[in-house]
């Protein structure tokens, strides 16, 4: 879910990819361009299905998100 926070007491919902992305990992896989054009957001663990077992293991993926694009969007990685 992207957040415009032009207006911060009022924050709308910009937009909402579907992203891969996992809540297991380090909190700072998101970055911001200083220009505010792209963001990046990288996905650090991949679960997998190994039977009846996940597994937790590095991932490489990063999208990158054009924010200048109404609505803000991203390819596929």
């Amino acid at each position: 879910m992207i957040l415009d926070l032009a207006d911060p007491e009022n924050p709308r919902m910009a937009a909402n990819l579907p992203l891969k992305n996992s809540v297991v990992g380090p909190p700072v896989n998101v970055a911001i361009d200083p220009t505010n054009k792209i963001a990046l957001v990288a996905d650090s663990i991949d679960v997998t299905k190994e039977g009846d077992t996940l597994r937790w293991g590095p991932d490489n993926k990063v999208y990158v998100i054009d924010l200048k694009a109404d609505p803000p969007s991203s390819p596929e990685p």
